[in-house]
C-alpha cells in the first residue's frame, strides 16, 4: 500500500496508509491474485474456505490448515509468523476496514481491504494486479 507523508518535508518518509501487519497476516498463504483499485485493495486466491470453516469462524480465530508445509516452513522463521490461526483477527485489531468473501460457486476465496479515504489521485486511472507472475517488462 502507499505511504503518505504527514509530516510535509518533501523528502520526509511517509507512513503506511494501512499497517504492514493486515498485509503480512493476509499474503503469508499465497498463491493470489492482487488487485490495486483507487478505494480498495483485492487480495483473491484460489479455492474457497476449507470444511466447515465460515467467514464468521476465521474472524473467531478458528483454524484448518490448509497447507502444513506453509505451516512448518514459517514457523522455522522463514516466513513471516507470528501464531497459527491468530493472523486473521491480529490483522482486523490493525485495521477494521476489511471484508471476506467466501465465493464457493466459483471456488475463491478474497479479502478486500478498504483504503483511507483520499488515496484516490495517488494510484493510475486503471486498476493494477498481480497474479503471481512477472510483470512483462521485467522479463527477458
Amino acid at each position: 500500500s502507499g505511504q503518505l507523508n504527514l509530516t510535509g518535508g518533501v523528502n520526509a518518509p511517509g507512513r503506511l496508509e494501512i499497517p504492514r501487519i493486515v498485509f503480512e497476516e493476509l499474503l503469508v498463504n499465497a498463491p493470489i491474485r492482487l488487485f490495486l483499485h483507487d478505494d480498495r485493495i483485492e487480495i483473491t486466491s484460489p479455492g474457497h474456505l476449507p470444511n466447515n470453516l465460515t467467514v464468521e469462524s476465521i474472524r473467531a480465530g478458528i483454524v484448518n490448515i490448509r497447507n502444513p508445509v506453509i505451516v512448518s516452513v514459517a514457523s522455522k522463521g522463514l516466513l513471516p509468523y507470528h501464531g497459527r490461526g491468530s493472523g486473521i483477527r491480529r490483522a482486523i485489531a490493525a485495521w477494521q476496514k476489511i471484508d471476506f468473501v467466501d465465493d464457493r460457486d466459483r471456488n475463491q476465496f478474497s479479502v478486500v481491504v478498504y483504503r483511507p479515504p483520499g488515496m484516490e489521485s495517488q494510484l493510475p486511472s486503471q486498476p493494477l494486479r498481480y497474479d503471481g507472475t512477472a510483470h512483462p517488462a521485467m522479463s527477458s
